[in-house]
């Protein structure tokens, strides 16, 4: 009888274990072994001829009257009118931007606005496809610059990232002179899917503003050239504390490419794709 008892209480024992393990994988939480990442500390240190690139490629974006001070969101120009964000950053009604860039610490440029387009398959739930691109309503100043997209053997653990963002900084609430950040961080782990990688986390990447922001690496095939990998989606913790999760703009050629060509503006680095017909995939 004893026996019988106790192989009852192995059973449901067993039962709720299988249980509780369908339930994280129902609610999307990734196993142990999917999170696990690099153990390596930080050791990449930003270039000095890198900086300059990185400040004429980033930008800043405001909303509504909000014209001077602290970013709401933070962007980057992938083209003479094409710049690239996160979609949340533009719920809807909310699709036109102020943008603004500053090509030197004591010089701000205002742009023309910006016309926004989300992904189709973004989640505010799930924070799917967190990407929207733009088309700025006019030139860019001579002085600023476009970045190229890199390919995806860009992407790997432990490679060196140099961040680009407006937000507030990691040692107080406010960034009022709405100045722009320039930080060294790595990838830490790569989701199973590639389309998002988390960094190993040095503070700056989770403060409010720097959603949307550009996430560049030096260029494996031209060094001392930079190169944009990622957008800034979203971090981990609160307070300027955590890893930073970023989309991996990479994988996102074709549906960048396809939105630009059906809104009327090819972009010319990656019409290619539309020409060679990809714009039925998966991503569009």
């Amino acid at each position: 009888m004893l026996e019988l008892l106790q192989n009852q209480n192995m059973h449901r024992i067993l039962i709720a274990l299988i249980g509780f393990s369908m339930f994280f994988v129902s609610c999307g939480i990734q196993s142990s072994s999917e999170l696990r990442g690099s153990t390596k500390p930080l050791t990449y240190v930003i270039k000095e001829e890198l900086v300059d690139p990185v400040r004429k490629s980033s930008l800043k974006l405001t909303f509504g009257q909000k014209t001077n001070g602290s970013a709401d969101c933070s962007a980057a120009i992938i083209g003479p009118n094409h710049i690239i964000s996160a979609a949340h950053c533009f719920p809807d009604g909310k699709l036109v931007a102020n943008v603004f860039a500053k090509p030197d610490p004591n010089e701000t440029l205002r742009l023309p606005n910006a016309h926004m387009t989300r992904h189709q398959g973004f989640s505010y739930q799930t924070g799917a496809n967190d990407l929207a691109v733009g088309i700025l309503q006019g030139p860019l100043p001579f002085n600023l610059e476009e970045v190229r997209i890199l390919e995806s053997n860009h992407i790997s653990l432990d490679r060196g990232l140099i961040y680009g963002a407006f937000g507030t900084l990691d040692n107080g609430p406010t960034n009022l002179d709405g100045d722009l950040k320039i930080f060294p961080n790595e990838i830490f782990s790569i989701a199973p899917d590639n389309l998002t990688f988390m960094d190993k986390g040095q503070g700056s990447t989770t403060c409010k503003g720097d959603s949307g922001g550009p996430v560049y690496a030096e260029d494996l095939q031209r060094p001392g050239e930079i190169g944009l990998v990622g957008i800034i989606s979203k971090g981990t913790g609160t307070e300027c504390r955590g890893q930073g999760i970023n989309i991996n703009a990479t994988e996102y050629k074709v549906w960048i490419a396809c939105t630009f060509a059906q809104l009327g503006y090819p972009l010319l680095a990656l019409n290619h794709y539309v020409e060679n017909g990809a714009c039925g995939n998966r991503y569009f």
